[in-house]
Order: structure tokens, then C-alpha cells, then sequence
């Protein structure tokens, strides 16, 4: 489902189904300036509005689990304030993505500093 019109994350959950943990990892945020296009593509050029932002700076804090295991699933709740209706979205992490996420790497900050040992944390 596109995101060319406002369209808010309610709840994320992850579920991890070897470990029996469901965990909320993001909860509401009350803004639609949040999810429109312009702001996302400020971060995310190549963005182009096909999906769900879940980026913490377009959707609120991750909340997470205090885990470092990842969950097999992801289930998001949304709402579509175009024509005001809600959806679920279940998305099962690929072995892929989560090997992606498991592999360290180095980060440069938006100030030239570049962060050695950090992991890709976010789902976008």
C-alpha cells in the first residue's frame, strides 16, 4: 500500500517464536507531518513513498525488548488518514535482512565522525 497520502504506524510488534516474547516496538505518534513524503525523503533520498516508514524519526522511538535476539515477525498496525481505514500488515524478517542486521559495520555521523562497531537497528 502506497504512503503518497498520510498514513500513520500505531503499534509495531516483533514476535519471536523460538523464544515465546511478543515485544511492542514502536508505539503512536500523534503527528501526519511524520509521515509525509518530503520529511522522510529528507533522511532517505531514494524513499519513494512505497511502503511504511518506521524510521524513529518519522515514527517515534523503538522501543524494543532489551533482547539481541530479533523477531521472526513484524506486525504493523496502521491507519490510512486518507480514507480512514485500518490495517494490519504482517511482515516476516527474511534470513537475509536479519543477517544484514547481525554483520557489524561503521557508521559516519552527519558531522564527519564515523562510529566503528554499530549495527543496522532500525526497520525503514
Amino acid at each position: 500500500m502506497p504512503s503518497f497520502y498520510p498514513a500513520n504506524v500505531t503499534q509495531v510488534y516483533g514476535v519471536n517464536d523460538k523464544e515465546n516474547w511478543t515485544a511492542l516496538l514502536h508505539g503512536y505518534l500523534h503527528t501526519m507531518r511524520n509521515s509525509e513524503l518530503k520529511r522522510i525523503q529528507e533522511r532517505f533520498t531514494d524513499y519513494d513513498g512505497f511502503g511504511l516508514s518506521l524510521l524513529n524519526t518519522t515514527m517515534g522511538v523503538q522501543i524494543g525488548t532489551g533482547t539481541t535476539h530479533l523477531p521472526d515477525t513484524l506486525y504493523l498496525y496502521w491507519v490510512s488518514l486518507f480514507d480512514t481505514k485500518f490495517y494490519v500488515t504482517k511482515y516476516e524478517i527474511p534470513t537475509s535482512v536479519k543477517q544484514l542486521i547481525a554483520t557489524k559495520t561503521t557508521y559516519t555521523r552527519r558531522d564527519g565522525a564515523i562510529v566503528d562497531s554499530c549495527y543496522r537497528a532500525e526497520f525503514i
